[in-house]
Order: C-alpha cells, then structure tokens, then sequence
C-alpha cells in the first residue's frame, strides 16, 4: 500500500469518525505475515469451508473470496498477510492433472531457441 494511502488514513477520519493509526516506520521484530503449510487436511491449521477461515489457536474468520477455488483444485498452503488496511489470505492451489516433469535421463532429444537481437545506430 502506498504513503499517500497510509497519511489519509490517519489525517482523515472513515464514516464512524475513527482514524488510522500515524504511519511509522517496521520494525525489525514486526511481523507482518505468517504461513499455514497444510489446509484441509486432518492435521492443518487451517480449514475453508463455506466462506469461514478455522485458524487453530486463533478462531473462525469471516472470508470474502474474489474468486472461487476451481473445481478439481487443491488447496494446499495459506498465507495470512497483516497491511494497514486489514488482513488478507492467499491460498496456495494445486492442480493434479498438471503432469509431472520427465526425469533428465529420460529425455532423448532437445530443441533449443536462439533469438538474436540486432542494435541499429549503435557505436
């Protein structure tokens, strides 16, 4: 988020009345994000289901997706992000019919690309 965002926050009050905080510099113990590895499974931290957010030790979160999760997915990590304006949650997806990579000793052949630039008026 940008300076001018984080000075009208603090110098003009929203609807209530209320102000933001006066901007300031992090500090180098400030925490800003932290990252669930596992989501949905029996032993994650976090569990989504029907627009709810389980965080183990913290509690159940409201949650607006922008988008939905397709079908067919995985969500396999979450990240909660803190920013002046709220906190945020991005999900890491997984698709399974994305094949795996060929081992190197399986590839027979390459083909490889070169492209070549040419640099007119150059001296």
């Amino acid at each position: 988020m940008g300076l001018d965002k984080s000075w009208k926050q603090w110098l003009i009050p929203d609807k209530t009345g209320k102000r933001g905080g006066k901007p300031r510099f992090k500090k180098q113990g400030d925490i800003c994000s932290f990252t669930f590895p596992r989501v949905n499974s029996p032993k994650a931290g976090v569990h989504l289901g029907d627009g709810i957010l389980k965080l183990s030790r913290i509690d159940e979160i409201p949650v607006v997706l922008h988008r939905p999760i397709p079908d067919g997915f995985a969500i396999k990590q979450a990240t909660i992000v803190s920013k002046t304006d709220g906190w945020y949650v991005s999900f890491a997806i997984e698709d399974d019919t994305v094949p795996d990579p060929l081992p190197m000793d399986e590839i027979k052949s390459g083909v490889g690309v070169d492209v070549g630039l040419e640099i007119s008026n150059y001296q």
